[in-house]
């Protein structure tokens, strides 16, 4: 009997929202037509708010969706987790068979079943860098632990990214994509390419990314380039100095670090609050959930040796520390329409409560408890908080915003100020951001797609400044990735297809 959902209401499909005609597509595909697709498409066509979108219907409709990445930073992009911490997998998951851990969760781990059991639809983003053999394990255990031997166990599979940003690890000496995985053809009924661009509005430009992220950029796209070697951007951007991308995080931390300590200016701490509710236990004991979602916001280290138990009070919890001249970027959505959305940035020229005059209602005030109602989302605690004078003009006080992830049968919360220091960020980490402007050297880029995705997240050439001039030989692209994307979906699936018989 065939379990596919039935086609739903288009009603509520859109929402209130101006949707491109390509976007359009993928969320009929998914939301009215319930099919399993991959979704792709460059950098800046709004794959990030089609996924935000997709979920909201979900949970509208009250089903249960896992919205999952490989990394923990891209998870947080999307208040998603990451799939190791969904699957379970852990170190060890590497050496072991997909017919082992299955075994494994069906006579030890009831619990992991049940959870498998009661969600409806994969969302996986940045799928580009998920390793085939993680996918290959996921679609084997999903089938085993529900019992449904369709692929992945029956769930609807949305997968979200671009193969020619940034890939998966090499392993044991090679490199290999999802595509090349079986899997993913049986699973995946359609690929949707969004092709309208919401980041960048001049023709030139998108069309030279497009040739640079498919490793052919012309003579005339390296000269324009090269023009921008050297160019001040700091006076157009209300003194805010354009965000440096670099390969590595070690160049990124200690920019970071180095000129935050320079400013002598006043200071503020501000704490991280979190907590955690049991979801499908009576009593949650583990701290398991909380430690997993502090690693992934880098907001703890650890100043005990490891034990058998990983127990929160062995870390020290992190606190952000901001000073008035500091350059900040948002870390969420705060308001679309005002263009202040997640890597808008900023410079902290205050500490205060700018909305002081403003009711309570307004503010949102709220006391300590209120961090654990579940109902509340981007709230303004009655406390000091930065006030930030963003690239576009707009003076803003900036609250605690709410991250989320689910581990073994809990949902762990954490509330941080929404903010984090933006004279730097790594390439990796700016993969689904918009910047307004780019400070960048690609001469370190060590992998395909790198260079690409640097030069892709600002809006315009003219908000582009390089360190060093650049080459032809530094936009590469993998010829796996090329010949995917060349070769038409019907005849993918048709090989396919033809293996399987």
């Amino acid at each position: 009997m065939d379990k596919r959902p039935r086609e739903n209401s288009i009603d509520d499909v859109f929402g209130d929202k101006v949707w491109s005609a390509s976007q359009q597509k993928a969320l009929i595909s998914v939301l009215q037509r319930g099919k399993s697709v991959f979704i792709t498409g460059p950098g800046g066509v709004g794959k990030s708010e089609i996924i935000r979108q997709i979920r909201r219907v979900m949970n509208a409709r009250s089903l249960r969706a896992a919205v999952l990445a490989h990394t923990g930073i891209a998870a947080l992009n999307i208040d998603g987790q990451t799939i190791y911490s969904f699957m379970h997998f852990n170190p060890e998951t590497s050496k072991k068979t997909k017919e082992e851990i299955s075994a494994e969760y069906l006579a030890k781990k009831p619990y992991w079943v049940r959870e498998f059991q009661s969600y409806k639809a994969l969302i996986i983003d940045e799928i580009s860098m998920v390793d085939p053999q993680d996918f290959e394990k996921m679609d084997w255990i999903l089938q085993q632990t529900r019992r449904d031997y369709r692929p992945f166990g029956g769930l609807q599979l949305i997968l979200v990214g671009d193969f020619h940003q940034l890939p998966p690890p090499v392993l044991a000496g090679s490199r290999t994509f999802v595509f090349e995985s079986p899997s993913f053809f049986r699973a995946i009924e359609d690929v949707i390419e969004l092709k309208e661009m919401w980041r960048q509005k001049d023709p030139d430009f998108v069309t030279m990314l497009h040739r640079l992220r498919i490793g052919k950029p012309l003579p005339e796209d390296i000269q324009s380039l090269n023009e921008r070697v050297g160019v001040n951007l700091e006076s157009a951007a209300r003194g805010i100095k354009p965000t440096c991308l670099y390969p590595r995080n070690a160049d990124v931390d200690s920019v970071n670090q180095a000129e935050l300590e320079k400013l002598t200016s006043q200071e503020a701490q501000f704490e991280i609050k979190f907590g955690k509710y049991p979801k499908m236990r009576k009593v949650a004991e583990s701290d398991s959930a909380v430690i997993k979602l502090l690693k992934g916001m880098n907001a703890i280290e650890r100043v005990s040796p490891f034990d058998k138990i990983d127990k929160l009070s062995d870390y020290n919890i992190k606190v952000q520390t901001l000073k008035i001249g500091a350059q900040v970027m948002l870390t969420y959505n705060l308001d679309i329409d005002a263009g202040l959305v997640n890597g808008t940035r900023g410079i902290v020229i205050g500490f205060g409560m700018l909305n002081k005059d403003k009711t309570e209602d307004e503010r949102r005030v709220f006391h300590e408890t209120d961090f654990a109602k579940k109902d509340k989302n981007y709230l303004k605690p009655d406390e000091t908080l930065p006030i930030v004078r963003f690239t576009n003009g707009v003076e803003m006080e900036i609250g605690y915003v709410r991250t989320t992830l689910e581990h073994d049968g809990i949902e762990a919360y954490a509330w941080q100020v929404g903010l984090k220091l933006a004279w730097a960020t790594t390439i990796h980490k700016s993969q689904g951001l918009t910047l307004d402007a780019v400070e960048t050297d690609i001469s370190g880029c060590f992998d395909t797609g790198m260079a690409y995705v640097a030069l892709s997240r600002v809006i315009r050439l003219d908000a582009l400044t390089l360190k060093t001039a650049v080459s032809a030989n530094h936009f590469r692209a993998n010829p796996t990735v090329i010949s995917f994307y060349e070769k038409p979906w019907v005849m993918h699936k048709a090989l396919t297809n033809a293996v399987d018989v």
